[in-house]
């Protein structure tokens, strides 16, 4: 036969048939085996560890429904729904909270491992565990019996064990700690801003710092000269690690979330209604995986982080509640001097303290394909830590002016998970309370709303009282005046509770304690995303229109940018701008403010204002530092400064920012916008084209869910992320941050992770949730990214009932001894 078709058959039929047909077959039989990696969601399925059945059932967008007779089973049950869906979203956190990645992903990690393992966030995790109540002990150890039950009975596992060759560990209660904290470590700053700062007071003059960094209220730089003069060049490797764009995005605080609640007498329903959309780092699988548990007592729906048993953010039958990150200043950098005589150790408070020394080996997987390679040697190295926190410099080798971390998140008695615990069964605003009491970290806004009709918001969090300083630079570590003095009484904390206006509103924006002197931070949000939406409700209140649903949805897709509609106001009230100036800028000074995917004009204004803000600073800038191009830690912040930083020098002229010092004319502000606007439109014209729509806002600027652990494998790259056109600015309500790429596109990182809104109905309460990818994080289901689409559609009637979809699914869970 084969002869016959080598005679017959002419060379091209010939590949088709020995080699296009047997690798199109190799290929199915690859396509069919992962597929059969998708967890079966139907059937029934004996086990130990319950007490007596539990079915969880789906619904065609994979929301998990659970229903058991104990509470304990339904922590049970999410740890199973958790590792059928997310497994290894599961294992590839765990090992990036212990540092463990460059096992399975290899040398790329080696950084990111080796700083986990000076935070060593294992040890703080097991410390925590202790200062739990049964209650919550038994919930984590019941989650933790739920995943390893779904391992014990389930070989073929998803695609990513297969690409890296590994099996998943065990699961154990602390590990859920753990996640914890690797949580509250991207929500928690300001150490990488310390550094920043402390780099800019080197090379520029007081009033240069204070017009780049505006919130910091007439910062004196003489305050640093101590610690800056003993910082070494071990610095400089050290600001770059952190502060660049790697994978942990710790310290990248994404401050772009958004939560609202209006009260009853301003709602069609008649019931509160609560808004809420947490923004977070972009990445598939997201964090979040919505759930309807029932149980003996409890009774909730919402977001759970994956790790966790216990529902995050959502409503049980009595309360809903949403949050947003406070922003709150819960980490310090601590210079420590070492003896010269015994580099073991440290000065602390006029004498001699030793260093907790810890020796770590991290094992690295030879580069892909490993076929072809061979593992690196393992890499042992000691690891440091003072009275103040571990010496996070020490990652760019041993430091010679050692900074320690002070941070709330290796808090030896962390109880925020029992603070979530108790939320889920909290039944008036009183419990409400009492549960955030418990809350170390992240610092939270949390809004509050219940079926009574009722609205609040509590603030929550571990925030710590300096005797001396207030965090903006690091500071000399041997000087007990800078140690903290304990926390912000929890009684002191904001809050509000059915307020005149009847409404509250959240965005990252700036709060206030009920004592004065307390301070909490100066890494506010910008407040227009917080006025913006303050004035959309208002409109509604004004006209006498009453709010639903649909019109809370709205808010939270807003693209307004209300301060780029100021900026063009100052430029058009520019003096001295003649009218062919102003004919130039017509196009974008009529411009509406809205950043939509379709527009045009914001492709034009932002990279006017990145021309505006290299022409308002370079040369100043440059002259200061001593350098004939910025240093990049000064260029990133040139660069990525607020819009407001502009508002402020256009509108004081005075200052005289608009004149370069490098020529000898004197130049004003209308000069340098007309010549940044010029420059910007050749920039497009030179990108682009001269064709005005081929510069559409969401052709430029797009958003990438880069999948875990992908980042270098391009295979993993290309199949299993996911992407989308992008609408939105750092400014609007829908936030989106913009990052510019190497070929001239715009990228967004941060945005919403989930939106929700709850209509608190007295008895027919809606909950409505998106999350922007999908439940599963298996990239063969159908569920890795169904919501994509939906998630970023403007359109209102999109929203899906997180308990109003049919299940699709059910399995059952049976306890062995059961007949």
């Amino acid at each position: 036969m084969i002869q016959y078709i080598l005679i017959r058959f002419p060379f091209g039929t010939r590949i088709s048939v020995f080699i296009v047909l047997p690798l199109l077959l190799a290929l199915l039989g690859i396509w069919v085996y992962l597929r059969s990696g998708l967890p079966a969601y139907s059937g029934q399925l004996r086990i130990s560890g319950i007490s007596a059945s539990i079915e969880i059932t789906r619904d065609t967008y994979g929301v998990v429904s659970v229903i058991a007779g104990t509470d304990e089973d339904v922590f049970f049950a999410v740890g199973y729904s958790h590792a059928q869906d997310r497994l290894w979203q599961l294992e590839y956190m765990k090992r990036q909270a212990e540092g463990r990645l460059s096992e399975v992903l290899g040398k790329a990690y080696f950084s990111q491992d080796k700083w986990f393992r000076i935070l060593d966030l294992d040890s703080a995790s097991e410390q925590a565990m202790e200062t739990l109540s049964e209650d919550v002990q038994i919930a984590l150890d019941a989650y933790a019996d739920g995943i390893n039950t779904w391992l014990q009975n389930n070989d073929i596992l998803p695609v990513e064990f297969l690409l890296y060759s590994i099996t998943p560990g065990e699961w154990e209660a602390k590990d859920s700690i753990l996640l914890a904290k690797l949580f509250a470590l991207n929500l928690s700053g300001n150490f990488n801003q310390e550094l920043t700062n402390l780099s800019l007071a080197k090379k520029l003059s007081d009033s240069q710092f204070n017009a780049l960094l505006p919130r910091y209220p007439n910062t004196n730089l003489s305050d640093v000269h101590l610690v800056a003069a003993n910082i070494d060049e071990n610095f400089g490797d050290f600001y770059d690690l952190v502060t660049s764009n790697n994978k942990t995005g710790e310290g990248a605080i994404a401050l772009g979330s958004n939560a609202w609640v209006i009260g009853p007498e301003w709602t069609e329903s008649g019931g509160a209604l609560l808004a809420n959309d947490p923004h977070l780092s972009l990445e598939v699988p997201s964090p979040w995986y919505a759930v309807n548990l029932k149980g003996s007592d409890l009774n909730v729906s919402g977001a759970t982080l994956v790790g966790l048993p216990m529902v995050i953010v959502g409503r049980n039958q009595d309360i809903a509640w949403g949050i947003t990150n406070m922003a709150a200043d819960t980490q310090d950098l601590y210079l420590e001097f070492v003896n010269s005589s015994d580099f073991k150790q440290y000065s602390q408070q006029g004498e001699w303290s030793f260093f907790d020394l810890q020796e770590e080996t991290i094992e690295i997987k030879a580069d892909f394909p490993t076929i072809l390679n061979v593992d690196y040697k393992p890499i042992t190295f000691t690891t440091r830590r003072t009275l103040n926190g571990p010496i996070v410099n020490d990652i760019s080798g041993r430091a010679d002016a050692p900074l320690a971390l002070r941070t709330t998140v290796l808090d030896s008695d962390d109880t925020s998970i029992e603070a979530f615990y108790r939320l889920n069964y909290a039944a008036t605003w009183s419990d409400f309370r009492q549960a955030l009491s418990k809350l170390v970290v992240p610092a939270l806004n949390v809004v509050y709303a219940d079926n009574s009709g009722n609205i609040g918001y509590q603030g929550a969090g571990k925030v710590p009282i300096r005797n001396k300083g207030d965090g903006i630079f690091p500071v000399d570590g041997s000087d007990s005046a800078y140690y903290w003095n304990g926390y912000i009484n929890f009684e002191n904390m904001p809050r509000s509770f059915n307020p005149k206006t009847g409404y509250i509103v959240n965005a990252n924006d700036k709060v206030e304690t009920f004592i004065s002197d307390a301070f909490i931070s100066y890494e506010w949000s910008n407040p227009a995303r917080a006025s913006r939406i303050r004035q959309l409700i208002k409109k509604n209140m004004d006209n006498g229109v009453l709010v639903n649903s649909e019109d809370n949805w709205k808010i939270q897709m807003d693209v307004l940018d209300q301060l780029a509609i100021e900026v063009i106001g100052v430029i058009e009230e520019t003096e001295g701008m003649g009218a062919d100036q102003h004919a130039v800028m017509k196009h974008i000074t009529s411009w509406d403010g809205i950043v939509g995917v379709d527009s045009w004009e914001p492709t034009i204004f932002f990279i006017w204002m990145k021309e505006l803000r290299r022409r308002l600073f370079d040369d100043e800038l440059n002259e200061a530092a001593g350098h004939s191009a910025l240093p990049d830690d000064v260029r990133s912040v040139v660069d990525n400064s607020d819009l407001s930083v502009i508002l402020n020098v256009l509108r004081h002229s005075e200052s005289n920012w608009c004149d370069d010092v490098s020529t000898t004319a004197l130049e004003s502000c209308s000069d340098i916008l007309s010549e940044s606007f010029a420059d910007s439109i050749q920039l497009l014209e030179n990108w682009y084209g001269r064709n005005i729509d081929n510069w559409h806002w969401g052709d430029l600027h797009t958003v990438t869910y880069n999948h875990l652990g992908g980042s270098n494998h391009l295979f993993v790259n290309n199949v299993f992320n996911l992407k989308a056109a992008s609408t939105g600015s750092q400014n609007t309500i829908n936030f989106a941050n913009v990052i510019e790429g190497d070929d001239h596109t715009y990228t967004q990182t941060v945005g919403a992770s989930f939106r929700q809104i709850v209509d608190m109905q007295k008895d027919n309460t809606k909950h409505y949730f998106l999350q922007p990818t999908g439940q599963s994080g298996n990239p063969l289901s159908e569920n890795y990214g169904d919501m994509l689409e939906v998630f970023h559609d403007k359109n209102s009637n999109n929203l899906i009932n997180i308990k109003g979809e049919a299940p699709v699914s059910s399995t059952m869970l049976l306890p062995i001894t059961q007949p």
